[in-house]
């Protein structure tokens, strides 16, 4: 069965990549009169086809994943203009610092829409996020404790949902860039999967009662077969840790 569903995602990626239309807004006369008018270099972003993709993707996942919701990750274009179209469109911001979440609570995202996905965390971080009251996502077991003393401090109770950040075991990337192999034994990223029941265990017995599981293994990855088979793991640890930990 996770075979499966990873195999589905893997299809439907595909899918939406192939038929993926790209052509300028604007003609050659019209970019040389923006030139003009605005200098170079500048940056020309087509509103119409960023919402129109972000529809298109969702609509193609939530056909197959009913709930399915899409978190843009603010790190790879932090515009205001850019994320109030895609949250117009349905979508939610990742963010991986205090800044990005700054920038959701000024556009007025509402805090279940904000996922909060961060590395070497800072207590200082995981307070501003608790205080949001957006979805944390966890990278490491030992961030467990340093949220539960931050939510203490501040008179906040534990997030009833808590996510985490899984490192199957398993990386890659199609690139020339090491750096953007994001899982494995040597990534700094993610819960290992012999930590994952104890980390699922703790959360729960310090009053979560929602969990979810994340997973970014590597960048500019290319073969279907991959996505397949890290789904597959991820589906294989979220059925264990649930199992192990006594929680749906």
């Amino acid at each position: 069965r996770s075979v499966r569903r990873g195999r589905q995602l893997a299809s439907l990626c595909q899918a939406r990549w192939a038929s993926m239309p790209k052509p300028c807004p604007l003609s050659a006369d019209e970019l040389e009169a923006v030139a003009k008018e605005h200098g170079t270099p500048f940056q020309l972003y087509d509103e119409a086809g960023i919402e129109d993709q972000a529809r298109g993707l969702i609509k193609a996942f939530a056909g197959s994943f009913p709930g399915f919701k899409q978190f843009y990750a603010v790190k790879a274009l932090p515009n205001p203009a850019i994320l109030r179209l895609l949250t117009r469109a349905g979508c939610g911001l990742d963010c991986s610092s205090a800044s990005e979440l700054f920038v959701a609570d000024k556009l007025g995202v509402a805090p279940e829409d904000v996922m909060y996905t961060s590395n070497f965390t800072s207590k200082a971080d995981l307070l501003t996020a608790a205080r949001q009251g957006v979805v944390i996502n966890l990278d490491d077991i030992s961030l467990v404790e340093d949220l539960a003393g931050v939510c203490k401090g501040a008179g906040l109770p534990f997030p009833k949902l808590i996510c985490f950040r899984f490192n199957p075991g398993l990386g890659r990337t199609d690139s020339e860039t090491a750096s953007n192999v994001l899982g494995g034994p040597d990534a700094k990223f993610g819960v290992p999967r012999e930590d994952l029941l104890a980390a699922y265990s703790r959360a729960k017995a310090l009053g979560a009662t929602r969990f979810g599981l994340h997973m970014m293994t590597g960048s500019c990855v290319m073969s279907d077969d991959y996505w397949t088979e890290t789904v597959s793991v991820l589906l294989q640890a979220l059925a264990e840790g649930a199992s192990g930990a006594g929680i749906a």
